[in-house]
């Protein structure tokens, strides 16, 4: 059996279930990925997509559960079992199936979907903004983030015959995640399936993948640094996001990787100023992002001690480490975020300064952090960081003692030679979740065609190139 590959490590067979998927021929690509499909080794003799890509592409993609297609041509997929916060009455995977490297998002109801899932998520589809907003910070992500972000290969449109709607796919990587490794005990499956094990033997038999997946990343034997290099990696990410207000606004135990990168796009986001706003319900609101990883820290060894630790980690001591690298990077990612540029490496000789500095210039950046808005607020020369940037290029005077105590501490550290000032944009609303599912809006008005996709998505990718290239 031919069981699909994770680009960032294994898991044990046992998170597989298998189920029929039917051949949509109806279908047309709306954007496609060249560069990560060589990546892969597919279309190596294609150095763009073509007519032929696109043929292949539906040939190998164009996939749904639904029995409308029944009288097509069926394939095995696989759903992934998980568990972890943020999945409901589910047992893992419950839109999406599997395939060799890639997983086709919207591919329909699953094995693993509840049959206490609500109604609208219950037939496993995704519409049009997901699937692009999906591609956008596949791409974006790997460019502009620590640890990039899961990318997409392609996106499709499925013209369903007897309802006479449109659904739509998006084909993307297949990434070990920490839900991989914890227990989904409100699971109320639909009814029996293959390879049906328990969810604990599920969780059980992936002791060995947990040891090879920490292996990967840490490149030692010792499982201890392997989850220290995992807690870094995380922490570096979310302090970047938030020194240049990105925010992911739902970070699960499944929308974040073992390696770094993260995962699903619905709700990733920029926001116009350093302010508490809340994208998704019942989700911790930006200044609390790195949080939501502290919950999926505390998950994960919560079942990794059950499970898998002769020794059980004491929860605090893991928590303070990652709370040591995340106080780090948000310090060195707030300075570059503001222009300000390390000439001598970062070292014990100016840290205090250089705390004084950053703890100064995060007070700075939470007045009226607490602030309402209706929305996600857009980019303004009122906001505080743009403030205290054009105060930092003598642009403007200080005029608030916090300001000036800023100033003081940045021209010591510039006149020892420590740093360097440069102009930076602050601007990227180009990224907001609302202005980019608007121009979704349009396309879906107008027509929904290859061009218009993928013109939408280059210029995101484009701008973001310009944008955070330009400000190293």
């Amino acid at each position: 059996m031919l069981y699909p590959l994770y680009k960032n490590g294994r898991l044990h067979e046992s998170v597989l279930i298998p189920f029929n998927a039917y051949h949509a021929e109806k279908s047309k690509v709306l954007w496609a990925n060249i560069e990560l499909f060589h990546e892969y080794g597919y279309l190596q003799d294609k150095h763009y997509i073509d007519e032929d890509c696109k043929s292949w592409i539906i040939g190998e993609f164009s996939y749904v559960t639904d029995e409308q297609f029944s009288n097509s041509n069926q394939r095995i997929f696989y759903a992934e079992r998980y568990g972890g916060e943020g999945i409901d009455y589910n047992g893992g995977g419950g839109r999406t199936g599997l395939y060799k490297n890639f997983q086709i998002k919207g591919i329909g109801s699953t094995p693993l979907i509840s049959n206490l899932t609500s109604v609208p998520y219950k037939n496993g589809r995704c519409g049009l903004a997901e699937v692009i907003k999906d591609a956008i910070w596949g791409e974006v992500g790997n460019i502009i983030l620590p640890h990039g972000a899961a990318r997409c290969f392609a996106l499709l449109e499925i013209e369903c015959p007897v309802s006479e709607t449109k659904r739509f796919l998006s084909v993307r990587e297949n990434l070990v995640r920490p839900a991989h490794f914890m227990r989904a005990p409100y699971f109320k499956p639909k009814g029996r399936f293959e390879n049906n094990s328990s969810d604990r033997t599920r969780v059980l038999k992936n002791k060995e993948a947990l040891n090879f997946n920490l292996y990967n990343i840490s490149k030692s034997s010792n499982v201890i640094d392997g989850l220290h290099i995992m807690y870094a990696r995380w922490a570096e990410q979310v302090a970047f996001t938030q020194a240049h207000r990105l925010f992911h606004g739902a970070l699960t135990p499944s929308n974040i990787c073992l390696d770094g990168k993260w995962i699903d796009f619905g709700t990733m986001s920029s926001i116009g100023r350093h302010c508490n706003v809340i994208i998704a319900r019942g989700k911790d609101p930006f200044w609390m992002e790195p949080n939501s990883i502290a919950k999926i820290i505390d998950s994960f060894l919560y079942n990794a001690n059950k499970y898998y630790f002769q020794e059980p980690l004491d929860y605090l001591s893991e928590f303070n480490t990652f709370k040591t690298f995340y106080d780090f990077y948000a310090k060195i990612n707030i300075l570059k975020a503001l222009g300000i540029r390390f000439i001598k490496d970062y070292n014990p000789e100016f840290t205090s300064q250089v705390n004084s500095l950053t703890n100064l210039i995060y007070t700075y950046l939470h007045i009226n952090s607490e602030e309402c808005f209706f929305g996600i607020p857009l980019f303004d020369k009122s906001t505080p960081a743009y403030k205290i940037h054009t105060i930092i290029l003598g642009l403007v005077l200080p005029t608030q003692n916090i300001e000036k105590h800023i100033i003081e501490l940045i021209t010591k550290l510039e006149s020892r030679r420590i740093i360097t000032i440069q102009k930076t944009s602050m601007n990227y609303d180009f990224l907001n979740v609302d202005v980019i599912e608007k121009e979704i809006d349009f396309i879906e008005s107008i027509s929904i065609d290859y061009e218009s996709v993928v013109d939408m998505i280059n210029e995101k990718i484009f701008r973001a190139k310009e944008v955070f290239h330009a400000n190293p």
